[in-house]
């Protein structure tokens, strides 16, 4: 995922999504959560989160994107025969 997050930072977004999808999410979800934190240090606007709910569906869905990253990864090094079966 570094990788992913590297070519990321540098524009290069296809070859961040290829390198780890679930990379490429993470630094999407990164650079909003940064947006969103400095709107809230600046306006003092305040975020309420039910974590009851919230913390299961938001592990729920990152145990899913790395499930899906690494399969996408299996599939594509298959099909590209840089792994051999």
């Amino acid at each position: 995922m570094t990788t992913s997050f590297a070519h990321f930072v540098r524009g290069q977004w296809l070859r961040a999504f290829v390198v780890q999808p679930a990379g490429m999410v993470m630094a999407i979800l990164t650079v909003l959560l940064t947006i969103m934190a400095a709107t809230i240090a600046a306006t003092g606007w305040t975020l309420y989160v039910d974590w009851d709910r919230a913390a299961v569906r938001l592990m729920l869905g990152f145990g899913l994107l790395i499930l899906f990253g690494w399969v996408f990864k299996m599939v594509e090094s298959l099909l590209s025969g840089r792994v051999s079966q």
